[in-house]
């Protein structure tokens, strides 16, 4: 007796250590205890300690922190050692699922060791930890799940109609929330809903009108069509638009609800999408938690979610394309009923776009080939695919007469200029930074995942070989032009299509892969869903810029060099895409191979893992691109002024040099001209009155010692008086903390003022004409003065 309430007295401390580890994780995320940044061409390292108490006991903290991390783990270890029932008691078993949250303080250690550590791995390391925390509290939970049978062999119908309805509501009240915040469209989404405005206004696809409202204008040669994307072949007078309609015809009858009527309708979509992709996985043979765990990496991904709130024809897309698989999959029991789905879903994906074409074909092609190899009566057979051929060639008929009444000639993107124009696009968009990888890095784990299903599993093979043939037709016939990147968009947008049909494999393998390789999967999609917090959390600051979050978070406080392994392969530092390429296969091969590694060789599996990691912050440590946005980083810090700043220089840099163009400054006064062959900015005496020449840009400098400058050139002066005032102020204008008069010196020349600041200080250099001769100003310049 006394024994079992040693025993439950060991669990409820374990249980309250792994509680205050998880709260203590999570303060420091929320509050963070030092906020660290580093200028790497000026080779200055700083940290800003919000706390002058915590900056003065930081050892005795980090201390602590390791201390209950490792206390709170062999306190679990010891509950479970005194109970010799542990295995049968439930306690004992939960608590060994929540083993691995005891060492989420180790995250925090990073964060108190930033003035030591370069952001690359201060920044990543809490990440990584927290990653790996969270993985391996998930494989000991699906581990719990995926050996009950009933739980997996149960008829899914339930379990559809629970996620269908539970995405329906979280996309479609997230998507409302999103766009009250970021605006109701962006890039290509005016388009679509312009059309869908005059569906529901006109009762047709002709934009004339609701432009002519929208712009306060009445003459359509006023408007121009290239900024519109208006078809140059539009038939007769009308305005239609390049875009397909088929997104905006199902949000036409929605129009009336406004916003909110909107995005129940893109909500019901991408909830119909997660539903089928469970039922498709199911019938593939994966248990029920493999194939929710399938569907929440999906659904819960930055990837999924993001483009579920826009309106954007791909989520469709990639629902129709789900849907035409299960069909596929399902026509030997359901024949009728697969036919008239994969029909609809084929014949419609044109509508979508023209761009998933291909992917329409390639389900019609599947369904007739699985068909034709089905057990069916040879009669029977001949009658099915028939009519689903007639169906199909129906619907493309009326898709060509539609697309003849709108349009009288070709259309902005003629085949031969687009197809394989640029092929390695479909490099590309995997791995650059406007890749999908970038921000969906269990993209890897897919692929692998499609490859050793294939493998291993003889019955499903055709299927398998089926879905990786629309794959790569949607690849080579989407991305091999130049412009793959998809516009204003996240990474990725041209591929999200088929992208959905890969979790199939990966739900089948999820249930005969190692502990390590599972763990790996869920590292992977929580990278995904973890930016997808980062930019719920700080979506004020985010706004517009969440089309590419990585670039943004590179230069956010906390997350300076946050993993971003993927280079622009369109600019000129051509051996940062070497490296982006390296890492790229790198992580495909080795991912590959943990699928050929059994459960007894998780050394060398975790050292694969670590090796990926590894080349990721290599390469990404050796990027000649420098992503780090110093005034980004400032403008989204928010710090007491007393806060403790803390100065270190890591090697010899360059000074810190900022050249300000005043074409891109606000003026009171004053007009573009073009001087010894540069653009400037000039104000000449009887033309130009008196008043502000260049103000408005706003610049944030850390502690030292500065030199502003302004370079110009005067003339038509008499030697008498002074033709500008240049000064510098601090704290938008409530100080100035210089200031010079320029003299009449005719000729080219420039005036500096000098700056020692103590602290960080928002300054604004400026420079007032007075009316008296002339002033051409070429540039602004402030320059750090080093020691």
């Amino acid at each position: 007796m006394n024994h079992q309430l040693h025993a439950n007295i060991s669990f409820a401390v374990a249980s309250f250590l792994v509680a205050c580890c998880v709260s203590l994780t999570a303060y420091f995320f929320f509050n963070p205890p030092a906020f660290p940044f580093q200028l790497d061409a000026e080779g200055l390292r700083f940290i800003i300690w919000p706390s002058e108490t915590l900056a003065a006991f930081r050892w005795p903290v980090l201390a602590l922190v390791v201390i209950l991390s490792v206390v709170s783990f062999g306190m679990i270890r010891y509950a479970n050692r005194q109970d010799a029932q542990a295995k049968e008691n439930l306690w004992g078993k939960i608590l060994e699922v929540f083993v691995p949250l005891a060492l989420l303080p180790l995250a925090c250690v990073p964060m108190l060791l930033a003035d030591m550590l370069p952001p690359l791995i201060s920044t990543n390391l809490r990440l990584f930890v927290v990653l790996a925390a969270f993985s391996i509290f998930f494989v000991r939970i699906t581990d719990a799940l995926l050996t009950v049978e009933g739980i997996n062999t149960r008829y899914p119908v339930a379990w559809v109609w629970t996620i269908f309805l539970l995405a329906t509501v979280i996309f479609a009240h997230g998507g409302y929330r999103f766009s009250k915040q970021v605006g109701e469209h962006i890039g290509d989404e005016g388009h679509y809903l312009v059309q869908a405005q005059s569906l529901y206004e006109d009762r047709d696809l002709d934009i004339k009108n609701q432009l002519f409202e929208a712009l306060g204008i009445g003459d359509p040669a006023k408007i121009n069509r290239v900024n519109f994307h208006i078809h140059r072949h539009s038939s007769g007078d009308a305005f239609h638009s390049v875009h397909p309609f088929g997104l905006s015809l199902l949000l036409a009858p929605s129009w009336k609800w406004g916003l909110g009527g909107r995005h129940i309708v893109l909500g019901l979509i991408s909830g119909a999408g997660l539903a089928g992709l469970f039922l498709l996985c199911r019938r593939m043979g994966a248990g029920n938690i493999a194939a929710l765990c399938a569907v929440i990496s999906l659904g819960a991904s930055i990837f999924w979610s993001i483009y579920s709130y826009r309106a954007l024809p791909e989520i469709l897309a990639a629902t129709l394309t789900i849907w035409t698989f299960w069909a596929i999959a399902v026509q030997r029991d359901r024949p009728w009923a697969s036919l008239l789905i994969a029909a609809a879903c084929c014949v419609y994906l044109p509508f979508a776009h023209t761009r998933f074409i291909p992917v329409s074909l390639m389900g019609i092609g599947l369904y007739g080939l699985f068909g034709l190899l089905g057990e069916e009566h040879l009669r029977a057979k001949a009658r099915r695919l028939g009519l689903f051929t007639l169906i199909c060639a129906a619907g493309y008929g009326g898709y060509l007469m539609v697309q003849s009444l709108l349009f009288t000639g070709p259309g902005e993107y003629p085949i031969r200029s687009t197809l394989f124009s640029y092929p390695w696009g479909a490099w590309e968009i995997i791995v650059s930074d406007r890749g999908i990888a970038s921000i969906f890095p269990v993209i890897y784990w897919l692929a692998a995942a499609m490859v050793a299903w294939l493998v291993v599993d003889k019955d499903n093979r055709l299927f398998c070989l089926g879905i990786i043939a629309t794959f790569f037709s949607c690849l080579l016939t989407s991305a091999t032009f130049y412009w793959y990147t998809g516009g204003s968009s996240l990474p990725g947008r041209y591929l999200i299509v088929v992208v959905p049909l890969l979790f199939v494999g990966a739900a089948v393998m999820m249930e005969r892969v190692s502990v390590i390789t599972r763990a790996w999967f869920f590292f992977l999609t929580l990278f995904s869903m973890m930016l997808l917090v980062l930019v719920w959390i700080n979506l004020s600051a985010v706004d517009r810029h969440f089309i590419l979050p990585l670039h943004f978070f590179s230069s956010f406080p906390l997350y300076q060099d946050i993993y971003f392994p993927h280079a622009s392969f369109r600019d000129d530092f051509i051996a940062d895409n070497r490296l982006a390429s390296i890492h790229g296969l790198a992580a495909l091969l080795l991912t590959t191979a943990l699928f050929a590694l059994n459960r007894r060789r998780w050394p060398v599996s975790l050292a694969a893992l670590i090796l990926v990691l590894g080349v990721g912050l290599t390469t990404q440590a050796h990027f000649a691109h420098d992503r780090f946005n110093f005034q980004r980083y400032m403008a989204n810090l928010t710090f007491d002024p007393q806060a403790v700043i803390q100065k270190k220089r890591v090697h010899e840099g360059r000074p810190f040099v900022l050249r300000l163009d005043p074409l891109l400054m606000h003026a009171h006064t004053g007009t573009k001209v073009t001087k010894d062959g540069v653009n400037a900015w000039g104000a000449f005496q009887g033309r130009d009155d008196r008043g502000e020449l260049a103000w408005g840009k706003f610049v944030q400098l850390f502690p030292g010692r500065y030199e502003v400058s302004c370079h110009f050139r005067l003339a038509d002066c008499d030697g008498e008086g002074y033709v500008a005032e240049m000064d510098v102020a601090g704290s938008y204008g409530e100080e100035i903390l210089a200031k010079m008069r320029i003299p009449c010196n005719p000729g080219i020349s420039s005036a500096s003022l000098q700056l020692d600041l103590g602290s960080f200080t928002l300054v604004e250099p400026r420079v007032f004409y007075h009316g008296r001769g002339s002033i051409v100003l070429y540039e602004i310049q402030i320059r750090e003065v080093q020691h």
